[in-house]
């Protein structure tokens, strides 16, 4: 029963992920037929096909700017609002977006207008698609990975020797490519170090110290991560989390290590593991939540600076002003970075 339920779930967030994804095409595509009937309505519009003190910006004004909205900007903005509103918070992609826009539009092309512009419509899909594939990544940056903790895989063991000695396992050349460690990362806690690395999927695994006591504690984490979502836990998930721990135990065994198997249910250590990782895939829009106001204040600031900074130089061109203004900012965010990073 409980596999019909998460089935049914997951099949309805795919439709309702879908509807969304032709909710932000049809709206791109009727921006884009707004567009195409004001084009072809100029002459009535200006009682001409454009008069002569518009025409050395009929190219930037009605051509470049609205394409650059319609192929860059529109899809983003649409990506990141319908995102944000779905429940499962799962990427609406801008590539979709704009593929669906394009068909959409281009089926009304054909009705509407002559063949001749279809050549045109054609390369602006083109642009379309190389845009959003640029989109995609930009909207991942700033909206983050869609990740359910029910979709990871873990395990937890201790053993029984000095935690020098456990990383030191980690980072051996001798085994560090068959776990498949990429990298070793800092941890908050000097009694933790937390490795990342890729199996047949991606997974963090950290060991954690528990002195006085000579015993070090194993945990890792394994997902397994698309373009702009983590799947499902699968079958093959866990299976790749069950061999990385057995070749992991059977490296401890071999070098006069006692495994220690835990309970298993989740530790503090997997709970901490885990909130690391969704804290990683936070997009820098969900993170403005964690922003205090304090920080608005900032933010606000610093933004201030520089719009006045551009209009001492550009505007009243007072350069040493701008300068010195420019100078005395950047001291100051050098100095608010290395105060964060002593916290």
């Amino acid at each position: 029963m409980q596999a019909v339920k998460t089935r049914f779930v997951s099949n309805f967030a795919l439709v309702r992920w879908v509807t969304y994804v032709f909710i932000g095409g049809g709206v791109d595509a009727s921006l884009w037929q707004v567009y195409g009937d004001f084009v072809f309505r100029i002459p009535q519009i200006f009682g001409s096909p454009l008069p002569g003190g518009l025409q050395p910006l009929a190219v930037p004004v009605f051509l470049i700017l609205p394409l650059l909205l319609l192929i860059f900007i529109a899809p983003l903005l649409l990506s990141i609002v319908l995102t944000i509103a779905k429940p499962e918070k799962q990427l609406v992609p801008p590539l979709y977006v704009n593929l669906v826009a394009f068909g959409w539009f281009m089926a009304f092309t054909l009705i509407r207008y002559t063949s001749d512009f279809i050549v045109a419509f054609v390369l602006f899909g083109i642009a379309g698609y190389f845009g959003g594939v640029f989109l995609n990544r930009v909207a991942v940056v700033l909206l983050g990975v869609a990740v359910n903790p029910d979709d990871l895989a873990s395990f937890s063991f201790d053993v029984q020797a000095e935690f020098s000695k456990v990383c030191a396992i980690f980072d051996s050349e001798k085994y560090r490519p068959n776990i498949g460690i990429l990298d070793e990362d800092k941890d908050e806690k000097p009694s933790a170090v937390t490795f990342t690395g890729r199996s047949a999927n991606r997974f963090f695994v950290r060991v954690s110290d528990f002195f006085p006591i000579v015993r070090s504690r194993i945990t890792a984490i394994f997902y397994d991560r698309a373009d702009w979502y983590v799947r499902p836990k699968s079958e093959s998930l866990e299976e790749d989390a069950e061999a990385v721990s057995s070749y992991l135990k059977n490296i401890f065994s071999r070098n006069q290590m006692n495994v220690v198997e835990i309970a298993s249910k989740p530790t503090p250590e997997t709970e901490e593991l885990i909130q690391m990782i969704l804290k990683r895939m936070k997009g820098i829009i969900p993170r403005y939540e964690e922003v205090s106001k304090l920080g608005w204040a900032k933010i606000i600031a610093f933004v201030g600076a520089v719009a006045f900074i551009a209009v001492s130089a550009f505007l009243f061109q007072d350069y040493p002003t701008a300068i010195g203004l420019l100078v005395v900012l950047l001291l100051y965010v050098v100095f608010e970075l290395r105060t964060e990073g002593k916290k």
